[in-house]
């Protein structure tokens, strides 16, 4: 067997040789592959993954038992992730423009450089455990906050702000800034925003101008502000609540440093210029401008007549004329006003600039226009007795204040406007034009009121209680202290005769 296989092989190599001897290649033999072991399932990865590399990974890491995400932003898609794979222990960070974050934190305290005001705003929804945020000398505004606060009502934070290297909470009620340069004056204002408790603020040794500090008063309103300055030649500290120029000229040109002035004065604070020269249209604008504030002055009407505009009484009974009472406009605060017996008056327009008169007496004028009294929800008394031009007092349906009407020897025809919502308590109209069923149909409405249709027109029921004429009523007894009755009321700044 054995020479057998060796002829064989001595066959073979003939064969070989004679190939090779003709030029021929013997074939190379390729041995068999080895075949690669199998690779062993991933269990653990860490990636920064977008949303649809995440929806990959069942496919390409089936076996996953651990997965770090830290860094990626898909914040929604990662959430939707742990829910749907239970068996994984998932990590992964949530960026907050300065910091990465822990989403199971149930607390952060973030410093300036930790965050970016629109990250923080946008991902603090994926901080879900979070509890309380400190925010230590922040640098958000305070719109800002308002805003974090509102989008998470759930979430405590505090927080403090740097000023002038002194920190300060939001219950902090008093700081000084005497120190404070036109430099850091916007820096501060913004931050000043952020201390809704402050009561007090130390000016008192500060070089700030007037416009600066202004910004100070703006993110501080409501603060007591001591900062002293000059206000036309006056020395004026900002803790004063009324100042008073009487008779200094100043005229319009001195508008600008009381714009100046009223922009740091404290809310409700009243300036007064008595006979300073100022025309009238100017005040007015600079009224209208600082509805917070208390701008006065004095304003001339009717022959002999002057009032302060924030006065609440006016008495000019005589010596009004048309062409002299349009500067009563201006007197928005009158409560109680007697211009009887002024028998060539027909121009009543100012009447509609007074919303809180209560007592109006016009008795003998030949005035018509009975629309003002529509701008007049707290007139309570009004006496048009000898006004023979009034016949339509339509005006005076549903005033809700008016108890007092008289309306004798007028020419009104119509009462049917005076309805129960008109809480009348005395009506007196002596010799009436009306029929006696719409005084039948006007006693129906207001069973509970003192209806006179005759005798003394300022008699019984009207001024007085009762037929003998003896004993004032209550509300004629206001009307006569108001209007210091029984007094020389003349001999008063108010009355200056040329």
């Amino acid at each position: 067997m054995k020479k057998k296989l060796s002829l064989c092989l001595v066959a073979a190599l003939l064969c070989l040789s004679l190939l090779c001897a003709c030029g021929e290649k013997a074939p190379e033999v390729t041995p068999a592959p080895t075949p690669e072991p199998t690779p062993e399932p991933v269990t653990e990865l860490a990636a920064v993954v977008s949303e649809a590399e995440l929806e990959k990974l069942d496919k390409e890491y089936p076996a996953l038992e651990k997965l770090d995400l830290s860094g990626s932003s898909c914040y929604a898609a990662i959430e939707e992730y742990i829910a749907s794979h239970p068996g994984v222990e998932v990590t992964y960070t949530v960026d907050l423009g300065g910091s990465q974050q822990d989403p199971t934190a149930t607390s952060l305290s973030l410093t300036p450089g930790d965050y970016e005001p629109t990250l923080l705003m946008t991902n603090l929804a994926y901080l879900r455990s979070l509890t309380g945020l400190s925010l230590p000398c922040t640098d958000l505004s305070a719109e800002m906050l308002s805003e974090l606060g509102l989008a998470y009502p759930g979430l405590a934070i505090d927080y403090t702000v740097d000023i002038l290297g002194s920190e300060y909470g939001p219950d902090a009620a008093e700081i000084a800034l005497g120190s404070l340069t036109s430099a850091d004056v916007e820096s501060a204002a913004a931050k000043l925003a952020l201390l809704p408790a402050l009561e007090s603020i130390d000016l008192s040794k500060s070089t700030l101008s007037p416009a600066e500090v202004a910004l100070i008063r703006n993110a501080a309103p409501t603060a007591a502000m001591d900062y002293s300055f000059d206000f036309l030649g006056r020395e004026t500290n900002t803790l004063e609540t009324d100042i008073l120029f009487d008779e200094v000229e100043i005229g319009d040109e001195g508008e600008a440093a009381v714009r100046e002035a009223l922009d740091i004065l404290p809310e409700g604070a009243r300036v007064c210029f008595d006979m300073c020269g100022f025309s009238n249209e100017v005040m007015a604008s600079i009224r209208d401008d600082y509805p917070n504030h208390k701008v006065v002055w004095r304003v001339f009407f009717g022959e002999y007549f002057s009032m302060l505009t924030d006065e609440e009484t006016v008495r000019a009974i005589f010596d009004l004329y048309d062409g002299t009472t349009e500067n009563l406009k201006y007197c928005t605060e009158v409560k109680y006003m007697d211009i009887g017996h002024n028998t060539e008056l027909t121009e009543v327009d100012f009447i509609a600039y007074m919303p809180k008169l209560e007592i109006c007496i016009m008795s003998g004028s030949p005035f018509t226009n009975t629309s003002v009294f529509a701008n007049c929800p707290n007139l309570e008394w009004l006496e048009l007795v000898y006004c023979p031009n009034v016949t339509d007092i339509s005006a005076l349906e549903g005033l809700p204040s008016l108890k007092y009407l008289n309306l004798t020897f007028t020419q009104v025809t119509d009462v049917s406007m005076l309805g129960s919502d008109v809480p009348l308590e005395r009506f007196f109209y002596a010799n009436p034009k009306l029929t006696p069923e719409q005084i039948a149909a006007f006693e129906e409405l207001h069973p509970d009121c003192w209806c006179t249709y005759e005798g003394f027109e300022y008699g019984h029921g009207w001024r007085y209680e009762n037929a003998g004429l003896s004993e004032f009523s209550e509300c004629y007894l206001k009307l006569r202290e108001v209007f210091r009755y029984g007094e020389n009321y003349y001999n008063t700044k108010n009355w200056m005769p040329n």
